[in-house]
């Protein structure tokens, strides 16, 4: 299994973003940050995407990755995602004011998107590769995915804040060997990682230890003027098995 982070960067070795969109075995995305900003050819490549949630940098670049692929034939997009995040894109996105109402316009012609709902739970097999989501805590009802092959079981924690429920619902995967984890704000910044329903450094490390398992932990979602701070910080956790995640990289598993 391959994944790739996508955030609108050429540069391996930096940072990522704040837009951010995960893509696995190049056909398969998570978020939509910056999907619509890769090249045009590999764009054309992805045929499923699971969202987490609405907020913006998960979902910027929906509407022109699904304007960019567009073909007037039944192939489309194939959407996931749950009922509430689906809601928010029909009623503040494709609204014919903030971008045209795609949604309406695949039940007329040739689709330009299928919608598919996914809840807590629930498991998907797209290909080789088996999908389930499961919640976190975050300001509005937000989604994570373990992905699973036969080469590998990743987990992709969306935004959220310490959440004991995300550790207990992992522990039923065996396999897992890596899970990609947000710290959003430095310790400093902590009364603002709580308002908004963020991780710190701190939070971060509580949160290893919710799980029983040796795994593969990759830090993700660092706001990019807080970026080498938090980086200081993690490095000071002195955590076994533990990197930044940098944007435009792939790793395998």
């Amino acid at each position: 299994m391959r994944l790739t982070i996508v955030d609108g960067s050429e540069n391996a070795s930096r940072y990522q973003a704040n837009l951010i969109s995960y893509v696995v075995d190049g056909h398969l995305a998570f978020d939509a940050g910056a999907l619509g900003l890769m090249p045009l050819v590999e764009q054309k490549q992805l045929r499923t995407i699971f969202l987490s949630h609405s907020h913006v940098d998960h979902i910027a670049t929906l509407p022109l990755l699904i304007d960019n692929v567009y073909t007037p034939t039944p192939e489309c997009i194939r959407l996931y995602a749950s009922s509430t995040t689906i809601a928010n894109l029909r009623q503040h996105v494709f609204n014919d004011h903030i971008w045209p109402d795609v949604l309406r316009l695949s039940e007329l012609a040739s689709p330009f998107v299928e919608l598919c709902t996914i809840e807590h739970g629930q498991s998907v097999v797209i290909g080789n590769k088996r999908v389930t989501a499961f919640d976190v805590q975050h300001t509005i009802p937000t989604l994570g995915y373990v992905v699973e092959d036969d080469a590998a079981t990743i987990a992709l924690v969306a935004d959220t804040a310490a959440c004991d429920a995300i550790w207990k619902f992992l522990t039923a995967f065996e396999r897992l060997q890596a899970v990609f984890l947000e710290i959003s704000f430095p310790n400093a910044q902590q009364w603002l990682a709580d308002v908004s329903q963020h991780l710190t450094p701190r939070d971060f490390l509580a949160e290893t230890k919710k799980l029983h398992r040796e795994v593969e932990w990759y830090v993700t979602h660092m706001k990019p003027n807080f970026a080498a701070q938090v980086v200081e910080e993690v490095a000071a956790l002195e955590l076994p098995r533990c990197q930044i995640a940098m944007g435009a990289k792939s790793y395998d598993f």
